[in-house]
């Protein structure tokens, strides 16, 4: 009940516009289902705060099934876990990708996990929002993911330094898109 309610509170009588949706895709090898602990991990490395609701009512992370939700102070965010590949059949999106590391990183996934910026009374600046999604993004990274996606900006970067130093470059404000 506490999840729905939350929910309910943060969809009423807003406005959302997609264009303005924010999202960081990891690409993974092998399906993985981020569990609650997990996310607080990456949380407390992220924010230096615990994700427990206990030391900051505004830092928790409620999983109810496959629904995620995390607060980050004035951020909702959403973790989304699918045992598929992302936007269909990966050979046929690493044809429309330049590089060849790309292309490879890209047919490697077999399942992915995104983490979505809800808009909840305004919508964030572009570095603002990044910087927050990276701030989990970047300590969930591991060798299971192959790439992050950024699917607003169609920006692919893959797990060998790059997408690391990008979100790094996302969270100091280094990083502009």
């Amino acid at each position: 009940m506490f999840l729905w309610n939350l929910l309910r509170h943060f969809f009423q009588k807003r406005k959302v516009d997609n264009s303005e949706f924010h999202s960081i895709v990891l690409l993974l090898r092998e399906f993985h289902f981020f569990t609650a602990d997990e996310l607080r991990e990456a949380g407390r490395i992220g924010w230096g705060k615990r994700f427990d609701g206990e030391e900051d009512s505004l830092f928790f992370v409620v999983q109810n099934g496959p629904v995620t939700l995390i607060k980050a102070g004035i951020h909702a965010i959403q973790v989304l876990n699918q045992n598929q590949p992302y936007l269909g059949d990966p050979d046929e999106t690493a044809k429309t990708l330049l590089l060849k590391r790309q292309q490879d990183a890209w047919r490697a996934h077999q399942a992915w996990a995104s983490i979505d910026l809800w808009h909840t009374s305004e919508i964030p600046k572009t570095a603002d929002a990044y910087a927050a999604l990276s701030k989990f993004a970047l300590n969930l990274l591991d060798s299971n993911c192959n790439a992050v996606y950024l699917p607003k900006h169609n920006v692919l970067l893959t797990n060998d330094g790059q997408a690391e130093e990008w979100l790094l470059g996302f969270i100091h404000g280094k990083k502009m898109l």
